[in-house]
């Protein structure tokens, strides 16, 4: 719990103080928490300047979608709106690949800087400048998932491993590893995500495959 004297100010979403976000625009005072600020609606950019917008102050897609009578997310293949929205971002080149924001950025978690592109038309630089203008974290890092040979300890806190044993790389920092055995994880599990990148307060997150 933030202390007064060192966070006065306070949050325009949840009014409660320790509110640390303030957006860029010049003549807004407006000030959040960052996971009030994501759950409003406002914008945080994870590249130069990092930059934090509210929710009336965000940047928005001016692109002229094609027309579609049932558009689908491209990656949950789930109901998405025809219009670029917060929720809904739609791919700058080819303007027919809608995404749901939470499924994009998933992706780009996934995919990294060196492999993240629009998966309908392939293109990778507007892509990614307009993904990362829309506030998408797109991590810059290539590391592989899994690994025999661990680049550090595991990271399970009671890691009765054998060398080698199959390891598993957080699919989102990759910084940090657990044997598949020591965490209980299943052997046909395809990704695991730290207590740190699924969530505060959270157990890791494990991806089973799709069937």
């Amino acid at each position: 719990r933030p202390a007064p004297h060192c966070c006065p100010q306070v949050c325009c979403v949840c009014r409660r103080r320790g509110a640390s976000v303030r957006c860029h625009h010049r003549r807004c005072s407006r000030t959040f928490h960052y996971p009030c600020g994501r759950e409003r609606g406002c914008v945080s950019q994870f590249f130069g300047e990092y930059r934090s917008f509210c929710w009336q102050h965000r940047p928005t897609q001016q692109v002229q979608p094609l027309r579609q009578q049932h558009p689908q997310c491209a990656i949950c293949l789930e109901a998405v709106q025809g219009r670029p929205c917060y929720r809904t971002l739609i791919c700058p080149s080819c303007t027919s690949a809608h995404f749901h924001r939470h499924c994009i950025q998933g992706q780009a978690l996934r995919a990294a800087l060196h492999h993240f592109r629009c998966p309908l038309c392939q293109d990778m630089q507007t892509f990614q400048a307009e993904m990362f203008r829309l506030g998408i974290k797109i991590p810059d890092r290539s590391a592989p998932t899994t690994t025999l040979q661990p680049p550090g300890p595991c990271g399970s806190g009671f890691c009765r491993s054998p060398r080698p044993w199959r390891m598993l790389l957080c699919s989102s920092c990759a910084s940090c590893g657990t044997h598949q055995r020591c965490s209980a994880i299943p052997e046909d599990a395809e990704s695991w995500e730290c207590s740190g990148c699924s969530g505060v307060g959270t157990a890791p997150s494990v991806s089973a495959p799709a069937q």
